[in-house]
């Protein structure tokens, strides 16, 4: 009996990728919002209406009416920085990871200093430089509002009565890259202390990683399954992961890993495979795969002014005027980047790509 039952959970903890998947591609981690968020089932399933059973982690509430492709996840006050929601669809298992929330609420406040406005807001980095995004409120002489902010630096400006301001109760500046300066809000930053994982090297069917800061549990994913303990070695400050034997079945799958401690999530490593073994040289990689594609994005340089005729500088005093112009143009591009990357002809209105060259 005891035979049986060591038996039954070695073949429980034995990953089993389908040939063809039932999601769309490798599952984007869900990203919480603070209160409660409508995940629809249709951004990663073909087919809902298939999946028999989900089951997400104790600290994570799930609500699903029937009939309906979408599901509500509102998250616990436990909640760790990630977990892991899992879906069993025909005879598989899918599992997604879910991110909690890193945004906290921040009180931001504006002392008018005895002055009346009629509408004060808020412009910058916080709510995407929209001041229509953020109005404060009048509340005992001074102006307020609540934001949800993730950790990090936000550069914005005040605006009173339509007009875009510093902030005076803000000695805090930084370059606007535009020849001026712009208020700056930090937001609890914890830089340095969330893990940082590494690729360190392949030792027959087993990827090693190294990482710095501590790891309170590693999220190792191949495909969309997660791996048990049975797939991690763990050892000082490098892991190992055992590349499950249905891997060498598939032409191409991806390890994915994320390491968690109680200041948040790590960055995350992603691990090509072809039939279970490691893709080392980047010559297997060809214009097919497409997470080897490379996306080329032309920007116009506004500051390299290549054609005076579409200038038209800002009478304000406040830019200086090396960068007051909206200069730059196709000109620019044409002169620039021709005989670099691409080769291009040019009509009356339009660049065209007619060649690529990686000279």
């Amino acid at each position: 009996m005891l035979l049986f039952l060591s038996f039954w959970t070695c073949k429980k903890n034995v990953v089993r990728i389908p040939e063809h998947s039932a999601v769309y591609d490798l599952a984007s981690p869900i990203q919480l919002g603070n209160d409660t968020t409508r995940v629809y089932l249709t951004d990663y399933f073909l087919y809902p209406e298939k999946i028999r059973k989900i089951i997400p982690p104790s600290n994570l509430k799930l609500i699903k009416e029937k009939g309906k492709k979408e599901i509500l996840l509102i998250p616990e006050k436990d909640m760790k920085a990630m977990e892991n929601i899992r879906f069993q669809y025909e005879g598989y298992t899918y599992d997604i990871p879910v991110l909690r929330s890193v945004k906290k609420p921040v009180v931001f406040t504006f002392d008018p200093q005895g002055k009346q406005y009629r509408k004060v807001q808020l412009v910058g980095d916080m709510n995407a430089w929209n001041p229509e995004n953020t109005n404060l409120e009048l509340k005992d002489g001074v102006w307020q509002t609540t934001l949800y902010l993730a950790p990090g630096q936000y550069s914005y400006l005040v605006v009173l009565d339509g007009s875009k301001q510093l902030d005076p109760g803000n000695k805090e500046r930084i370059d606007n890259n535009m020849g001026g300066s712009n208020s700056l809000l930090r937001v609890g930053e914890k830089a340095g202390k969330v893990p940082e994982i590494f690729t360190d090297r392949v030792s027959k069917d087993t990827v090693f990683l190294f990482y710095q800061n501590a790891v309170e549990e590693w999220f190792v994913y191949i495909q969309n399954q997660r791996l048990g303990e049975k797939y991690l070695i763990s050892s000082g400050n490098t892991l190992g992961i055992v590349i499950p034997e249905d891997a060498r079945e598939l032409k191409r799958s991806e390890l994915r890993v994320w390491a968690i401690n109680e200041y948040g999530v790590s960055n995350d490593i992603f691990v090509p495979l072809e039939k279970g073994k490691v893709i080392e040289k980047a010559s297997l990689l060809n214009r097919f795969d497409k997470r080897a594609s490379t996306l080329y994005f032309l920007m116009i340089d506004r500051f390299k002014d290549a054609e005076a005729e579409n200038n038209h500088p800002l009478d304000t005093g406040e830019v200086l005027p090396l960068a007051n112009y909206m200069g730059g143009g196709y000109c620019w591009s044409y002169t620039k980047v021709e005989r670099r990357i691409f080769r291009f002809s040019r009509d009356k209105h339009n660049l065209v790509v007619s060649d690529y060259s990686k000279s």
